[in-house]
């Protein structure tokens, strides 16, 4: 859940920094030019990476959506202090 919510704010602060001095967010919509970069990001790893880690990656893939064994239902008062340390 954490990475969805982290997925919307990093799209949001994308789009509205655009938009707000004055951006036509038209001209951010270019299909082919995800396919370029998606496929380069993913080439580059299948490339550089051995099969293990290809293969572990791939089955930890679903493990960024759901909660883990050892996540709590809301964040813990030490990450966030932790991140607002290191955010000002």
């Amino acid at each position: 859940m954490l990475a969805i919510i982290g997925m919307v704010v990093v799209v949001g602060a994308v789009l509205g920094g655009y938009a707000i001095p004055g951006g036509h967010l038209a001209v951010l919509w270019q299909p082919f030019e995800f396919v370029i970069i998606f496929g380069a990001g993913i080439g580059a790893f299948l490339i550089t990476n051995p099969s293990q880690v290809v293969g572990g990656t791939l089955k930890a893939f679903g493990t960024v959506i759901k909660r883990g064994p050892n996540t709590t239902k809301r964040p813990t008062w030490s990450s966030l202090a932790c991140f607002i340390r290191f955010s000002s």
